[in-house]
């Protein structure tokens, strides 16, 4: 298509990645003088949508644009997996359940992790259970397929990998923690930080990989 020839998909990448941190750093901004308690090892990063609106506003529209930016990115990394002659039913698979944790992002960041707003709460908790192990099985097939394939880097897969791995550990204890007496602990705090830390590694890598593909 005369769009992905047009424009690199480095830069969807860094739409991504910008949508991602820069919205993130701006609610801390807000959120930190309301909670200055608030650290890796005792909130989730969606714990800032219970604080002050201008918290809630910024997080909440940087997840929804990541997922947009990160929408087409995929469409580029399903065409160039495409280009490698990886098997269809595969790279189909990789684009639909990519698409899947991107639906499931978007509604994240319109239901607010907020105790205080039953029915959003509640629909946050469903959804970041589907999100997050949906991004567990999405980043680590991408890893098996691109570490098959010579063109693509191997720490780039493995760092697909990683992200997966830390976003199953999430999706089982995320479910655990909110859903029977065992309370919420460290483990599964770090575990979406990390998440999130790899994830940010893993689409730098993809735009790295655009970058040095241009014509």
């Amino acid at each position: 298509m005369e769009f992905f020839e047009k424009i690199n998909g480095a830069y969807f990448a860094i739409l991504t990645v910008l949508a991602f941190l820069v919205p993130m750093m701006i609610s801390l901004i807000f959120y930190l003088p309301f909670n200055p308690s608030f650290s890796i090892f005792t909130y989730y990063p969606c714990d800032i949508m219970a604080g002050p609106t201008e918290a809630l506003i910024a997080i909440s529209t940087g997840f929804i644009l990541t997922a947009i930016f990160w929408f087409f990115l995929t469409l580029y990394i399903a065409r160039d997996l495409k280009a490698q002659e990886v098997n269809n039913n595969m790279t189909t698979l990789f684009l639909i359940t990519g698409i899947i944790t991107q639906a499931c992002f978007i509604i994240i960041g319109i239901f607010p992790l907020d105790p205080a707003i039953s029915l959003a709460y509640q629909t946050h908790r469903i959804t970041a259970s589907f999100y997050f192990s949906f991004l567990a099985f999405n980043s680590i097939f991408l890893g098996y397929l691109e570490y098959k394939n010579a063109e693509y880097s191997n720490l780039l897969a493995i760092i697909g990998i990683i992200t997966g791995l830390f976003s199953a550990i999430m999706a089982i204890g995320f479910v655990i923690v909110e859903y029977t007496p065992i309370a919420r602990n460290p483990v599964v705090y770090l575990s979406v930080w990390a998440t999130s830390t790899f994830f940010t590694l893993w689409i730098i890598g993809h735009g790295l990989y655009f970058w040095k593909k241009r014509k």
